[in-house]
């Protein structure tokens, strides 16, 4: 599941960023240029290998919060448990 958050955010971000290089050359230097075409596709690349690397750190935390989850229920009796009523719930209905 976190990788397709991960794939949503990246498009997400990629695709923000590029609009908003889009408004900035259009309302700048579009005049200077023969085709915005290009640095919106360098643009675009950057942006994609730039929201990779913030979405890995989303990624890890993701996994590091299942992993503790499972090292909490395999530690713990449960009353015990640190684990939150609503992860609880949330882990047991997609099991």
């Amino acid at each position: 599941m976190s990788g397709g958050v991960v794939f949503v955010g990246k498009i997400f971000i990629s695709s923000f960023t590029t609009g908003i290089a889009y408004y900035v050359i259009e309302k700048s230097v579009a005049e200077h240029l023969y085709s915005v075409t290009g640095p919106l596709v360098v643009i675009a690349v950057i942006s994609w290998f730039i929201a990779g690397m913030f979405m890995s750190v989303y990624d890890m935390g993701i996994a590091t919060i299942l992993q503790c989850f499972v090292a909490d229920e395999e530690m713990f009796e449960e009353e015990e448990r640190y684990a939150e009523g609503g992860l609880k719930a949330w882990v047991d209905s997609h099991e």
